[in-house]
């Protein structure tokens, strides 16, 4: 397939159609790969910002995206975004070992592979324990397992090249079509005409590959009949050779029965994935071609509506095909290629097979006659008992169930990831707040999901859990480089980093990234705050009087008699700079008030509360040191 860069989430100046939105406008991207922080300190903010993470809001203009999909509902992040929240006392008792390996059986491709995998150990081993000892049979029933596979592999690969270049291409198509339409059609439109083309594409490639699937089964099965071809079996049974008569069980054709059904059973489950794979598809495509029609329509009122002039509203009713003309040359053509597809791929790739097939057939026949030949000169060898019984037993371990495989590819992910919790994965009742998060963390990666939530999750965690949970999201990214972790906490005391961008509502009710220092001279604003808070009392028109007696002249400043100062945490300095108005003694005392382990908590001679910023110098409890603050570290008087 084409390889695409994704982007995890893409909301560029997206509103809505509610009456009375809680936001206004959001704007917000997470790469594919990042780890990013958002911060929403009011309650209804953030319940309607989380509804529209999760697809539950609809949009009025803006652009939302999710894995570079625009069509975005409940349904989609439901199976592209893992929420993780703090868990539930009902999913404290519900076995680990269940969630994750029920999860794991959610994913087609691990489901399809380890079924694969059991089928091709099972008859494995029914071929060896059917050969009964004898080296010869046992080498002819691998040389034509070999065969049959090498075929079945070559003709699905040559069948599926075609099928994704020719999806590629129309795809490409698609998009150089959804580029050219006119501005003036609303974004909705243009959307999902492109979408409701990608999918007839996708559903007419799995169609074909289904009708290569279906031939190919028929085909596989006609190798097992080919006992007409060999008349060695038919021979022996009526000989007047007594000796040869009594053996004819050797002639007999069926080395390939083995062989053949395994990969009649292999074949049988593409094509029921292929079935189930297209119904999903058709309804999904239904479900577009519906709001199309319905988005087609809607356009057509608002240009009706534009207009009182009853001739004006004529003319648009009558031109209303030719104004869409350009979606219909499009779905026409598409259809057109699609056709021509299909009969290139019928004469080129389906119709070969059954010829293929049979000089297959003829490489079989002539082998097992080969065999056959030898049967004859008492040619035969056979393996030691012994060691016969070993092989058996070493085949008969490798079959595992599929239930088995999931259990043993999560024991791997655990070491893969760097999660320590092996005692918990045995448990059936989970206690620590980390063990929850590893575990749907490990459900999501299971399921396929690229985007994992955390939801007021680092508040719950202890210093070395938080430590331990971004060691595991690093040991992730290295095996899935394009998961993207998002922390969506309800105030910056939760936000584990400071020094980087974070994503915050602003007065006007728009998310938007912003620098940790601006969000604080934001937060200090607010009535409700109470750090870095001093009081000061003013003597004269522009001074005050604060702390250790100092005085400084502030203007542009609306001074109360009595009233508080707040100092941004960010800008004050434990170093010499210039314009420094106030130097203050303090001592560092311990506080678990910040997660991002660089913001101290120092009190003061004057026994005021003083937090700050420093990621340079590390400080423990009591330790004496000097704070440098000037004008420019005001954030609010009041």
């Amino acid at each position: 397939m084409l390889e695409v860069n994704f982007m995890s989430y893409k909301i560029k100046e997206l509103t809505f159609r509610s009456k009375n939105p809680s936001l206004n406008k959001i704007d917000f991207i997470a790469d594919d790969g990042q780890i990013v922080d958002i911060v929403i300190d009011n309650k209804k903010e953030m319940d309607f910002f989380i509804k529209v993470l999760l697809g539950k809001k609809k949009n009025s203009s803006g652009r939302f995206q999710i894995d570079d999909f625009d069509i975005i509902n409940r349904a989609y992040t439901k199976k592209h975004v893992e929420f993780i929240k703090r868990d539930t006392w009902f999913q404290r008792i519900i076995p680990s070992k269940w969630v994750l390996v029920l999860s794991l059986l959610f994913d087609q491709n691990f489901l399809k592979t380890a079924s694969n995998k059991y089928l091709e150990k099972k008859y494995e081993y029914l071929s060896l324990v059917a050969s009964k000892g004898e080296a010869n049979d046992k080498k002819l029933r691998q040389n034509i397992d070999n065969l049959i596979s090498k075929h079945i592999i070559s003709k699905t690969r040559e069948e599926q090249k075609a099928l994704n270049e020719s999806i590629n291409t129309q795809k490409k198509h698609n998009q150089e079509k959804f580029l050219a339409i006119a501005e003036k059609w609303p974004i909705q439109i243009r959307l999902l005409s492109k979408a409701v083309e990608n999918l007839k594409t996708e559903i007419k490639t799995a169609t074909l590959m289904l009708m290569f699937q279906q031939t190919l089964w028929d085909n596989v099965y006609a190798l097992d009949e080919l006992r007409d071809n060999c008349s060695c079996e038919y021979n022996a049974k009526h000989s007047s050779n007594k000796k040869l008569k009594k053996s004819w069980k050797k002639f007999a054709y069926q080395q390939t029965y083995y062989a053949v059904h395994k990969q009649l059973r292999i074949i049988s489950t593409k094509i029921a994935d292929l079935r189930l794979s297209i119904f999903r598809q058709q309804r999904k495509l239904n479900q577009f071609e519906k709001q199309l029609d319905f988005e087609f329509k809607k356009y057509l009122r608002s240009l009706l509506s534009s207009t009182t002039n009853k001739a004006e509203k004529k003319d648009i009713n009558n031109n209303w095909e030719q104004t869409k003309k350009y979606f219909t040359d499009w779905k026409n053509a598409n259809k057109n290629t699609l056709n021509d597809l299909e009969k290139q791929q019928i004469e080129l790739h389906i119709e070969p097979i059954r010829k293929t097939t049979q000089q297959l057939g003829e490489t079989i026949n002539f082998l097992i006659h080969q065999y056959h030949e030898r049967v004859l000169s008492d040619e035969l060898e056979y393996i030691d008992k012994r060691r016969f019984l070993k092989q058996k037993k070493e085949k008969k371990k490798e079959i595992k169930s599929v239930f088995k495989q999931a259990v043993e590819k999560m024991s791997t992910s655990v070491d893969n990831y760097n999660i320590k919790f092996e005692w918990f994965i045995k448990s059936s009742v989970k206690y620590l707040s980390l063990n929850i998060v590893y575990l749907k963390i490990l459900k999501a990666i299971n399921l396929k999901k690229r985007n994992i939530i955390f939801f007021n999750i680092t508040k719950h965690l202890s210093e070395k859990e938080l430590l331990q949970l971004f060691e595991t999201i690093k040991s992730i990214q290295q095996h899935h480089p394009l998961m993207t972790f998002i922390f969506l906490n309800d105030s910056i005391n939760d936000v584990y980093d400071l020094n980087k961008s974070i994503y915050y509502t602003n007065n006007k009710l728009e998310l938007k990234e912003m620098l940790a220092v601006d969000i604080f001279d934001s937060l200090l604003k607010k009535q409700d705050n109470n750090i870095n808070k001093i009081s000061y009392k003013k003597i004269n028109e522009n001074e005050i009087k604060f702390l250790n007696e100092s005085t400084w002249v502030l203007t542009n400043y609306n001074l109360k008699d009595i009233g508080y100062i707040s100092f941004n945490p960010l800008k004050i300095s434990t170093e010499p700079k210039k314009r420094i108005n106030l130097l203050l003694s303090a001592t560092v005392i311990k506080s678990k008030k910040f997660i991002d382990k660089s913001m101290y908590f120092a009190l003061t001679e004057e026994k005021e509360k003083i937090y700050f910023y420093d990621r340079t110098n590390l400080y423990k409890d009591n330790d004496e040191i000097v704070l440098y603050i000037s004008k420019d570290s005001i954030s609010n008087i009041n």
